[in-house]
């Protein structure tokens, strides 16, 4: 039989073999709920909270009707929590969960003119009761250390969406916006503050973090011991600084890698097993390679891979994946995201840098992808029904698929035995590339992609 004639059986038989997919990836359905109104992916925060629930922050209403709907699902039910401060428009600032149920709330007046100061902090526990609540006009009008909190820098300017929480010191740590202007000049002073969470007592404000104080907090998390690491964008003067900060007064700068950061942007940190994971990328380099390290507290490497922006399966197909978009850490895996046109791919690392390889995130159910949570029992895909407005969750599992054999099953049909290679040169291609065709799915990745650049 002559090549030619083999390219439609071919064909037929990549089509029924697993393509673009080194790891599988499959979803057991565990629940579905209402949302509260049209769901805005771009301004919905979504993270998984304590005991396998699923909270989701978004923005509802319109005018004078502007609410902070607060969506918690768990294994028996999903409820709604429609967060108003003084009857005035409240808008969901940022959003984290408390890691024995409730969650922590940043929210704002968006309609308020410039200057005056809307910002709220608030616990609201697992029975949906607010425990207490921090207005910023407490941080603003706070006197000098020792007698009160802290001293606020500038005019204020906003409330800001960087939480963290401390279970073993039970702190919370929080930032707002402040802008100094010097001449003509402004700088902006991320200003962080500290709430004792069971007292719900504010019990330090108006920290500046760094020698400049300059620059707002991109990400923040919390050390074994209980302590935080902060992370500040110095908006184009240093790049990315790295902060110790025990919760009280004590700051000093890390330097994860002993490397400048004045060209990475950060794209995701946190702690497991005990050391710092970092994922990160160069915006200036043209191949925008995944970087991905871990190091101790000193900030010492431990271990460092670089991972290409574009990947080839193991049956030939290739994609150009650009830059990650998020990370998750599974039970077995970090897992990174990235997002292309027409798809969302995912690529694991195990502990020690190995990757077995990458998973195209194919529909799971009937509706479009919005978002992946994570916690210590894996992760979960959230599906939207934007038609009906509901929330569909599944639990994701991996299995790393049998190395591909191209020639499998040619010589059980009675067919020569031919390869990959001599087909392509037959069609007349040089490569093993796929051209994919924009799916139903491409028209969500781009909200895929708004949900999963968003912090938490």
């Amino acid at each position: 039989m002559r090549k030619s004639a083999l390219l439609l059986f071919l064909g037929i038989l990549f089509a029924s073999a697993p393509a673009l997919a080194d790891v599988e990836v499959s979803g057991v359905a565990l629940r579905d709920y209402a949302m509260p109104g049209a769901f805005p992916l771009t301004e919905s925060i979504i993270q998984a909270g304590a005991d396998q629930s699923t909270l989701i922050a978004t923005t509802t209403g319109e005018a004078s009707n502007v609410r902070c709907s607060v969506v918690v699902a768990t294994t028996k039910d999903a409820s709604v929590y429609r967060y108003v401060v003084d009857e005035q428009p409240t808008q969901c600032v940022g959003m984290i969960a408390h890691p024995t149920g409730g969650f922590f709330l940043r929210t704002k007046n968006p309609q308020a003119l410039p200057g005056e100061v809307t910002g709220v902090t608030v616990f609201v526990d697992g029975d949906g009761i607010e425990r207490w609540k921090i207005r910023d006009v407490e941080l603003v009008a706070a006197s000098a250390r020792p007698s009160g909190t802290g001293v606020f820098l500038g005019d204020y300017l906003t409330a800001f969406d960087t939480m963290v929480y401390s279970a073993e010191s039970d702190k919370l740590l929080a930032f707002t916006i402040g802008k100094l202007t010097i001449g003509l000049d402004d700088k902006f002073i991320a200003q962080a503050h500290v709430i004792n969470v069971t007292s719900g007592d504010l019990i330090r404000s108006g920290l500046t973090i760094g020698q400049s104080g300059g620059g707002i907090p991109v990400e923040a998390t919390v050390r074994p011991d209980g302590t935080f690491i902060v992370v500040l964008d110095s908006l184009g003067l240093q790049g990315l600084q790295f902060f110790n900060y025990d919760g009280r007064e004590g700051v000093e700068e890390l330097k994860p890698l002993d490397d400048p950061w004045e060209n990475k942007a950060l794209v995701s940190m946190f702690y497991a097993a005990g050391v710092l994971n970092l994922v990160w990328l160069d915006p200036n380099d043209a191949s925008v390679s995944t970087e991905i390290a871990t190091t101790n507290d000193t900030g010492r490497e431990l271990t460092s891979v670089t991972f290409d922006s574009t990947y080839q399966f193991a049956d030939g197909g290739f994609v150009v994946l650009g830059p990650p978009t998020k990370s998750w850490r599974a039970p077995d895996y970090l897992v990174i995201s990235f997002v292309t046109e027409s798809n969302v791919f995912l690529r694991f690392v195990d502990a020690n840098g190995d990757s077995p390889g990458m998973a195209r995130l194919d529909a799971i159910g009937a509706y479009p992808p919005a978002a992946i949570v994570g916690d210590e029992n894996g992760l979960r895909l959230l599906s939207y029904d934007s038609v009906g407005n509901r929330m569909y969750e599944y639990a994701l599992t991996f299995t790393e698929t049998p190395d591909y054999n191209p020639d499998m099953g040619l010589a059980d049909a009675g067919i020569p035995e031919i390869g990959i290679d001599d087909v392509l040169e037959e069609a007349g291609c040089g490569c093993g590339v796929l051209h994919q065709a924009p799916t139903p799915m491409g028209l969500v990745v781009l909200g895929f992609l708004a949900i999963i650049w968003r912090r938490r």
